[in-house]
């Protein structure tokens, strides 16, 4: 009987061993996730490169989209800019947009301390043309605004229509502003317009 006693103790202290050990490999676990849920961010301004943003991608699942084969770990995927009002940040990531391919990019807000606290996704009507070589260049700060430009391109057409915002919106629920369209439909009626009036003109017809 004693016997069976002392099993029993040495049965119970091991399970609360393993207890103890599950719990505490449970808080590290936890503790390594948050820390790979916070951004590095400092400043009124600035970018975030693959090593430093592309675990809080991975743990938002907005890893997925990154053709992570492509990018090295000082490549940049991120930019963001501080919000006076609340201290916090704007970060526009990039889903990405090489030359020739669709892409879109998930603005995350995040806290002052660099943690999720939502995100909404920008897309463009085709291919981010009219964004240049430097960094994302279409998303911008003036003052207290956000910027974002959304290219739209297609057979003969090309476009850059921007929103604009103090907080995180959808693009959905905003307007926006058109700030080029050319189109080669309109172009060629022009030039035909064009000649046709310089034929009339040369023959002195009405």
């Amino acid at each position: 009987m004693k016997q069976l006693e002392e099993e029993h103790e040495k049965q119970k202290e091991i399970e609360e061993t393993l207890s103890k050990e599950i719990e505490k490999l449970k808080d590290e676990n936890t503790a390594f996730k948050e820390e790979l849920l916070v951004l590095p961010l400092k400043g009124e301004k600035g970018f975030i490169t693959q090593k430093q943003g592309g675990e809080f991608l991975k743990y938002l699942s907005l890893l997925d989209i990154l053709s992570t084969n492509d990018i090295k770990e000082n490549d940049i995927i991120g930019k963001y800019y501080k919000i006076e009002k609340t201290g916090n940040y704007l970060v526009c990531f990039s889903r990405y947009c090489p030359a020739n391919t669709f892409g879109d990019h998930p603005i995350v807000e995040v806290s002052s301390t660099g943690k999720y606290v939502r995100h909404e996704v920008f897309r463009h009507g085709n291919y981010c043309s009219c964004w240049s070589k430097e960094p994302f260049s279409g998303f911008n700060k003036y003052g207290e605004f956000f910027e974002f430009s959304s290219c739209g391109t297609g057979s003969g057409h090309s476009s850059s229509h921007l929103y604009i915002f103090k907080e995180l919106k959808s693009q959905e629920s905003m307007k926006s502003i058109v700030e080029y369209s050319w189109s080669f439909f309109y172009y060629a009626q022009y030039l035909r317009s064009n000649k046709q009036y310089n034929e009339n003109h040369t023959t002195g017809q009405k």
